[in-house]
Formats: C-alpha cells, structure tokens, sequence
C-alpha cells in the first residue's frame, strides 16, 4: 500500500503552521506574497522583486522605527541629566553657599557633566544607528549644550 503527504492531511504552502516563526514574521511573509504576487514568490537572483525583498524592506522599516524610538529616549535622558545638571550649577555659583558646601557642590556638578557627556555620545550613536551620521552645524551642541562651572 502507497502511503501519500496528501493522505496523512498535509496540505501545500501550510508547512508555515508548524514553523517556529513568530506572527509577525508570518504576517510580513503574508503581505510580501500578496504585495508581489504568488508568480513572484521567489527572485530568481539578486535585485529582483521578490517576496523576499519585501519582506527585508519591511524588516528594515521596524528596525529603522525602533532605532527612532531608543534615540528619542537617549535625548529625554540627556535633557533630564542637563536639567538636574544647570540645578547643580545654580547651586555651585550661589554666594549663598558655604564653602565646604560648595566643594561638595562641585564634586556632584563634575560627576552629573560625565554622566551628560557619557548620555550626549549616546545620543550620537543612536543618531548614527538610524543613518543621521551627518551633524555639520552643530546640531546637537547647540541643541544640547553641556555646562561646565565658571572658573
């Protein structure tokens, strides 16, 4: 007796059902086939228009928008660091203060200005992670610009 897939309840094109993909790759793989078209399931060579294609552009475009996400936070990050740090510079420079104080004063303002210079270069990855490598001006100099005490 001849034993066929088709038999033992194996239908064509579900073999995705058992895979360990997670939805969402399924899901892209899904809109990449109808977007293309099934005639075009498989490119038959670099830089045609496949499902494949599609389906990286769309990866692509996640990584991009989740690169755009983690540069946002590393900018509220830097500009709670400068807040807290332009506090600390208020109080250094306040005659008010005595000078013991002050020295400790100043201590902290010198440990929160590594911590903003270590938060602003953090920034510059993130920028460069979603291809904004190019900061001719200034940009974030003059967007963010870290104190340091008077001398």
């Amino acid at each position: 007796m001849k034993f066929s897939i088709r038999q033992a309840g194996f239908v064509p094109g579900t073999w995705l059902a058992f895979s360990s993909k997670s939805d969402w790759m399924e899901s892209v793989e899904r809109d990449a086939r109808i977007s293309v078209g099934e005639s075009h399931r498989f490119a038959k060579g670099p830089g045609e228009y496949g499902a494949e294609t599609v389906f990286m552009n769309k990866l692509m475009h996640e990584f991009k928008a989740e690169g755009v996400g983690s540069m946002r936070k590393a900018e509220e990050k830097l500009e709670m660091q400068l807040k807290e740090l332009n506090r600390m510079l208020k109080a250094c420079t306040s005659p008010l203060l005595p000078l013991i104080d002050r020295k400790e004063a100043e201590a902290a303002f010198k440990t929160l200005r590594i911590k903003a210079v270590t938060l602003k270069h953090e920034l510059v990855v993130q920028r460069e992670a979603v291809g904004l490598t190019r900061d001719d001006a200034g940009v974030i100099d003059k967007q963010f610009p870290i104190p340091s005490l008077p001398l």
